[in-house]
Formats: structure tokens, C-alpha cells, sequence
């Protein structure tokens, strides 16, 4: 599933530093899949479930993981778009 997420000025103001779920692009993968539950946002893999409990998981292009790392050490960041290809059960456990 090749999605387009979105990172607002809200997801950014919103974000909290070094939270897997609650940073910029969990918070914009929640509002992607409103039901997502378990989002998990790290440099190297994010992933969640869906409401039927399937694991769903992408490894991020390198713009999104210098998007986190700055995030996580108070850089400022600035809105942006990243394109993910999230896959089901790809033993992202």
C-alpha cells in the first residue's frame, strides 16, 4: 500500500520528542488511519496495526528518517509530504 503522508504544522507543534507514537509522523499516520492503533515510528521502520489487528509496517525513505532524527534532538523542522509503501505482516515484529 503506497501512501502519501502528509506532516502538519499541527503534527509538528503537537509532536513529542523521541515518542515513537505521539512525534510528527505518528501523529500523521494517525490521522491517516484514524483507527491505527500500536503506531511505532522509529529512523529505520514505523509500523501499526489496522482495526482488524494487522501489522502494517514501512521502512521510511531517508528525507523521513533525517526528518525524525532532527525532530528528536529539537531541531526545527518545517511541513512535509513523504511517500511510504507500508506492507501487512512483513515480520516487522
Amino acid at each position: 500500500m503506497f501512501i502519501k503522508l502528509v506532516v502538519t504544522p499541527d503534527n509538528i507543534e503537537q509532536g513529542i520528542e523521541e515518542d515513537c507514537e505521539k512525534g510528527p509522523v505518528g501523529r500523521a499516520i494517525q490521522e491517516l488511519f484514524p483507527d491505527a492503533i500500536d503506531i511505532d515510528v522509529a529512523s529505520d521502520y514505523m509500523t501499526f496495526r489496522d482495526a482488524e489487528g494487522e501489522l502494517w509496517g514501512a521502512i521510511p525513505e531517508a528525507s523521513c528518517t533525517l526528518f525524525i532524527s532532527d525532530f528528536d534532538m529539537g531541531k526545527p523542522v518545517t511541513p512535509t509530504i513523504f511517500f511510504l509503501d507500508f506492507h501487512r505482516n512483513q515480520d516487522w515484529e
